[in-house]
C-alpha cells in the first residue's frame, strides 16, 4: 500500500471498479477478513464520518445560538 493510500480511504472507492475490487481483495486477504467484511467496515466508517460531520455542524449552530450541552444542563 502506498503512503497516499494509507492516508485516504477515498482512493479505495473510485470509478474504476475492477482495479479497486482487486485492491479490496488484497486488503482483505492481508488483514485476514473476507471482502464482504471489509466492505461492511468501509461502509460503516463512511456512515460514521458523515454523522460526525453533521454533529459538528449542529454543535456550531448551538454555540452560535448561545445554547449547547452546557446550556441545556443549567438549572433554573
Amino acid at each position: 500500500m502506498r503512503p497516499y493510500q494509507r492516508l485516504s480511504r477515498k482512493s479505495i472507492k473510485s470509478e474504476d471498479r475492477h482495479r479497486h475490487a482487486r485492491r479490496r481483495q488484497r486488503i482483505a486477504k492481508g488483514s485476514g477478513v473476507s471482502v464482504t467484511e471489509l466492505n461492511t467496515m468501509l461502509n460503516r466508517f463512511s456512515q460514521m464520518q458523515q454523522m460526525m460531520k453533521k454533529m459538528g455542524k449542529f454543535q456550531k449552530m448551538m454555540a452560535r445560538m448561545g445554547g449547547g450541552a452546557a446550556g441545556l444542563m443549567r438549572r433554573r
